[in-house]
């Protein structure tokens, strides 16, 4: 009975003390009720400019079949006899198929897709507060030669604004060696226009459309191809789509959605050119290897024939020199001859 009512006792005491936990919170939102709406709208408010300014992240997706050669099928009918073995552990290899995704994947193969659209150059427009990335839409165009863009040591950042005495380029870039970036300010009445810096000429041609109009500026910043491929390679995820199919499924993230579904257009048209050129490469090394062959084999031919003749001419010699001479009815012998074929045979025979 004591027991039940001490924990009688607690059980209230503990209800009495929650009761007054609660209250005390309530009277303290109901007095400071100005400071939690104002915290609230803050909150609010840093979410809706975050969302607002930050850029956002895009995805564009692909699917590409990769056929296999009748070679590769082969293998990969030979390799289900090992199943049991790479089941266990004991056996692990990989097929064409992974082969192939990690070529879609591989630096080269992104470096060649950048070249070919010239994503090394990218542009950005001034908005109220930062630069907006911007493609296909840039009124002017800016490169430099294949030999100097290879050995970019750094980014070629530039600033590029119009007004109306014409246009104006401001921009750094970085030499190897260098302790500070090199600076450089030049201006234009009108487009295409070369800088000349230590890295290389620095190309600028106007686009008819969109035309840069005054007051509009616009960056620029240019990296080596080897440099900017690093970024679309990390931004791209290549995975089969099921373990039965030789399909791969191609993502990539990016800024701008149109770009990305570009990209992955311009890269499934690198990987085909690259496998058509792998293909004539090796169809031409074995025409190479086939008319080498056969010219070894007719120079062996021509040899083996001179040998022959050269054989049976000797052997013909040979013969006519150990066999005696024969008699031809058509024709009769001289006394003389008769005389030294009586002289060579024995005394038995008869002429």
């Amino acid at each position: 009975m004591e027991e039940n009512k001490k924990l009688e006792l607690e059980m209230q005491e503990q209800e009495e003390r929650s009761s007054f936990d609660i209250n005390t919170i309530i009277k303290m939102v109901v007095l400071n009720w100005q400071w939690f709406i104002l915290s609230l709208i803050i909150c609010v408010g840093l979410g809706l400019i975050y969302l607002r300014y930050t850029t956002p992240q895009h995805r564009a997706f692909a699917k590409i079949l990769v056929k296999e050669d009748e070679s590769a099928m082969r293998s990969g009918r030979n390799s289900l006899q090992f199943a049991s073995a790479a089941s266990l552990g004991m056996i692990s290899a990989s097929n064409g198929f992974d082969n192939e995704l990690e070529i879609l994947k591989s630096r080269s193969l992104a470096e060649q897709t950048v070249r070919d659209m010239k994503l090394y150059v990218e542009y950005y427009a001034k908005g109220r507060i930062k630069y907006i990335p911007i493609y296909q839409v840039n009124p002017f165009n800016v490169d430099m030669d294949a030999e100097h863009l290879n050995e970019l040591y750094g980014p070629v950042k530039m600033e590029v604004s119009r007004d109306s005495k014409g246009y104006s380029v401001e921009g750094v870039y970085y030499v190897k060696g260098a302790s500070k970036p090199f600076e450089f300010s030049k201006k234009f009445a009108a487009l295409p226009a070369i800088i000349k810096t230590e890295v290389g000429d620095v190309h600028i041609t106007a686009n008819e459309n969109p035309e840069m109009e005054e007051g509009a500026h616009f960056r620029v910043v240019m990296r080596a191809p080897v440099d900017e491929a690093v970024k679309y390679v990390n931004a791209l995820s290549v995975s089969p789509t099921s373990k039965t199919t030789t399909i791969a499924n191609l993502v990539l993230v990016d800024a701008i959605p149109a770009r990305a579904i570009d990209y992955l257009n311009q890269l499934v048209e690198s990987y085909n050119f690259q496998a058509n050129e792998d293909k004539n490469l090796v169809t031409q090394h074995t025409d190479e290897f086939i008319a080498q062959r056969l010219e070894k084999s007719a120079l062996s031919l021509v040899r083996l024939r001179t040998t022959l003749k050269t054989t049976r001419s000797s052997t013909e010699w040979l013969k006519s020199s150990s066999m005696p001479p024969r008699l031809s009815s058509s024709r009769p012998l001289p006394a003389t001859a008769l005389k030294k074929l009586a002289f060579r045979f024995p005394s038995s025979t008869r002429f």
